[in-house]
């Protein structure tokens, strides 16, 4: 849907002052309104919607990373993620690192060589999580923000499962959406980092 523009003053407005709508699928009131409750409800300076999860993923990434910076991720990515973290930011001249391990042992010297070189570090244990002091001793080396995320809730599964060693060295703790943590895991880094060069 496009909107209809009276005059070349209603343009002006739209385009060079950034207020009005022009195209429904990049802005119109509905959007707007909900962008300003949600900045609101989040106590934000401002917020912003997208049409599709890639769009939302390719911008959290491109703001999260900049030339030089470092993006870590594991194999449990949508398929245009993949994409966009092994071709496209790759292009834009960072360097990107997809990990994934099921050796303690290895988990433990990439998280050692993490330190000093990520911005952040979002990481999934997996099992790791209930019974290795090693990986939580590591991760408490890192300067970085880190982010423990799991697939499942925790929570609600196994008792054991309860407990995680990682959880007290790690800034916050996502789990039980599913894939779509790692999109909640990417936008708390982004702030976390923007907290960080603010401060």
């Amino acid at each position: 849907m496009a909107f209809e523009l009276d005059d070349q003053a209603a343009a002006d407005r739209i385009f060079a002052e950034g207020r009005g709508w022009v195209y429904a699928r990049y802005a119109n009131p509905t959007v707007s309104g909900t962008e300003r409750f949600l900045a609101e409800l989040e106590g934000a300076e401002d917020a912003a919607l997208f049409a599709s999860g890639m769009s939302a993923i390719s911008t959290v990434m491109l703001t999260l990373s900049g030339s030089g910076r470092r993006v870590a991720a594991q194999r449990e990515l949508y398929g245009g993620t993949v994409d966009l973290v092994a071709r496209v930011l790759p292009a834009l001249g960072l360097e990107v690192e997809l990990r994934q391990t099921n050796h303690e042992g290895e988990l433990v010297e990439w998280i050692q060589q993490a330190r000093g070189r990520c911005d952040a570090l979002i990481i999934n244990p997996a099992a790791l999580t209930h019974s290795s002091v090693a990986v939580a001793d590591a991760l408490a080396t890192v300067e970085a923000p880190v982010i423990e995320l799991h697939i499942s809730n925790i929570f609600r599964r196994e008792p054991f499962r309860h407990h995680s060693f990682v959880s007290p060295v790690a800034r916050g703790l996502i789990c039980g959406f599913g894939v779509d943590g790692y999109i909640l895991a990417l936008d708390a880094a982004a702030r976390l980092i923007g907290v960080r060069e603010k401060g």
